[in-house]
């Protein structure tokens, strides 16, 4: 096939990737900071995935429309029941409801039966992620989503305000400075492991290393710099790797081979900048020894 392997990173495009023969099933590409963002108001809840770059809505089914959506109005109505009684002495038939009375709580109820519906879908939805969920509603609104939630990676700090007449990207920056002051970044946390384990032997830093290892499956976390490249060719019989100073026809670019091979053995691949590498191009650790199967990352 001599299609281009495409990923959905910049940096891991692989256009001189063609003749690769197996293809990435599952990108496990991580930048700083994934989260989610649930805009919720009286008219409308709406799911987001966040980056550091921005917000994407995330599609759920059967999420109702408001408060007063007329299946939740439906589905209430469902749960009470009526009966009838006669008035003594004057034949008069009257039907008695069963549930709350018509009283000055019924909005708050109402409101609640929302959010309950919205937090089932939101939870069943996320029962996979691992990523923090912020909230963006006013303060009391948040209060009820935080009392009914079952997610455990609830964030209890929330974007104030009704987001109904907010841009996406006020949203975004609001929920990204939250989640960047409360959460460690995933690349710290690897840089930080990397340097922790530099001199053990289990850290590698040259690319026909990194190549080797990530063809054998031997790495958990490799690290690649988006702003640098790197060109040359993998000779997969005589296992060698050659890197030329430019690109030259047939040339792969080298880093995001060893990613594509990383992706594929299960390990966890960081996009980054050089700057962020220590100036280095890839820095990789390899999985703990008879550990590699099941795991996201080295331990």
């Amino acid at each position: 096939d001599d299609d281009p392997i495409r990923c959905e990173t910049p940096k891991l495009e692989l256009l001189g990737c063609a003749r690769l023969i197996a293809t990435v099933v599952v990108a496990q590409i991580q930048t700083e900071h994934t989260f989610h963002l649930l805009a919720l108001s009286r008219d409308r809840a709406q799911l987001f995935r966040g980056t550091s770059q921005d917000i994407v809505p995330v599609p759920l089914t059967n999420l109702p429309h408001g408060v007063d959506d007329p299946d939740l109005a439906q589905e209430h109505t469902k749960s009470h029941t009526l009966h009838t009684v006669g008035r003594r002495g004057t034949g008069a038939v009257v039907a008695i409801a069963h549930g709350h009375a018509d009283s000055g709580c019924d909005e708050k109820h109402d409101f609640e039966r929302y959010v309950r519906k919205v937090e089932a879908l939101v939870s069943e939805a996320m029962k996979q992620e691992r990523t923090s969920l912020i909230v963006a509603a006013v303060k009391e609104e948040q209060a009820i989503y935080q009392r009914i939630n079952t997610y455990p990676h609830l964030m209890k700090v929330g974007v104030d305000g009704c987001p109904d007449h907010r841009l996406e990207a006020e949203l975004h920056a609001e929920a990204y400075s939250i989640v960047t002051k409360a959460t460690p970044s995933p690349l710290k946390l690897a840089m930080k492991q990397y340097r922790q384990f530099h001199g053990t032997g289990r850290t590698l830093s040259t690319v026909p290393e990194l190549i080797l290892a990530a063809m054998d499956g031997q790495l958990g976390t490799l690290l690649i710099a988006t702003d640098q490249d790197v060109w040359g060719r993998y000779d997969a019989r005589r296992r060698e790797v050659a890197i030329h100073p430019k690109r030259e026809p047939g040339d792969d670019e080298l880093s995001n081979l060893a990613a594509v091979y990383t992706l594929r053995h299960g390990g966890t691949v960081y996009t980054c900048t050089a700057s962020e590498l220590d100036c280095q191009t890839a820095l990789g650790i390899r999985w703990l020894p008879m550990a590699k199967h099941g795991k996201s990352g080295p331990s």
